[in-house]
């Protein structure tokens, strides 16, 4: 082989070493990306479970008092008739 040959088959080796290098890259840069969301997405859906709950025991509490109430009501009907 020539040394320009040889020159050629250097720079392309390199070529194709930069493309891969550049490759993988951005597959690590999306995956990071991915990630992100992903965190992003768990992070809400925690806050929004967490603020569910919170509603449910607003609303379950005021179930009890609405029931305590009605019992209430019913013990002084009862003594009444």
């Amino acid at each position: 082989m020539s040394p320009k040959s040889l020159r050629g088959s250097t720079t392309f080796r390199f070529d194709i070493s930069n493309i891969q290098t550049s490759v993988e890259g951005e597959k690590h840069s999306r995956v990071r990306l991915l990630e992100g969301i992903l965190h992003n997405l768990e992070s809400n859906l925690n806050e929004i479970s967490g603020a569910k709950n919170d509603h449910f025991n607003v609303l379950a509490g005021k179930i009890r008092e609405l029931e305590k109430s009605l019992e209430d009501e019913v013990e002084q009907r009862e003594r009444i008739g």
